[in-house]
């Protein structure tokens, strides 16, 4: 909220990754501090493949961002929430399938996420069309306004592809678009001790190599001005 506060922005969102646990508490902070408090939830999407019992843990799941609008986003914010906590729809992550999503989105404003997002996956492997579709799906479950095509810029390359890609699509689909900033801390110089805690949580040490880690230092809190200049 300091941080948020100095840097004179008005509003802020939290997207945890499946959950909302933190909201309460995220709400009642920010709104103290005179700043919009904006709920949402980075969801885990089940695609229409099944994962195999062999593959990666990422498997059979996508990325959607979704953000409550309005009082009734919110209440379906916290069924889809915790449908995904309850269904063990995928072995390790909280997921919710696009039925149930579909039959909720009302109230909702729904990013394609990050380069692990369903409609940034295709494109990055040549998928065009059936990125389209999924495109026109996500337009119907929330709304054509309120579905916004996501770009993201923490100096990774297949992000920059991504990006080139999501603006082709957005120029010839009418498709808003948005630039975020995926924090999970607020200064470059966090990165070490965020990494610390990549493996605290994972049980393995920095120096293992087949490991989930963070490949830049740019998943810091940035600045309007910072913002503006990569994008």
């Amino acid at each position: 909220a300091d941080k948020v506060h100095d840097l004179k922005m008005p509003a802020v969102a939290m997207t945890d990754h499946g959950n909302l646990f933190g909201a309460i508490e995220f709400y009642e902070t920010m709104s103290k501090s005179g700043i919009k408090p904006i709920l949402g939830c980075e969801a885990y999407v089940m695609r229409e493949e099944k994962p195999s019992a062999a593959g990666r843990a990422e498997e059979g799941v996508d990325h959607l961002v979704l953000l409550a609008r309005n009082m009734e986003g919110y209440r379906n914010l916290i069924k889809i929430a915790t449908s995904a906590h309850v269904q063990n729809r995928h072995p390790h992550f909280p997921a919710v399938d696009l039925n149930f999503l579909a039959a909720h989105g009302n109230g909702l404003i729904g990013l394609s996420g990050c380069i692990r997002g369903e409609i940034p996956r295709l494109l990055l492997a040549g998928r065009e069309d059936i990125a389209r579709e999924a495109l026109k799906r996500y337009q119907k479950i929330f709304g054509e306004p309120h579905f916004f095509l996501e770009l993201q810029n923490h100096g990774l390359d297949d992000e920059l592809i991504a990006n080139e890609r999501l603006i082709r699509m957005a120029q010839s689909q009418g498709a808003p678009l948005v630039a975020t900033n995926d924090v999970h801390y607020l200064a470059p110089e966090d990165h070490e001790a965020h990494d610390v805690l990549l493996c605290i949580k994972q049980g393995v040490r920095v120096a293992d190599t087949q490991r989930m880690r963070f490949p830049t230092d740019q998943h810091y809190f940035k600045t309007y001005e910072e913002m503006r200049e990569l994008f």
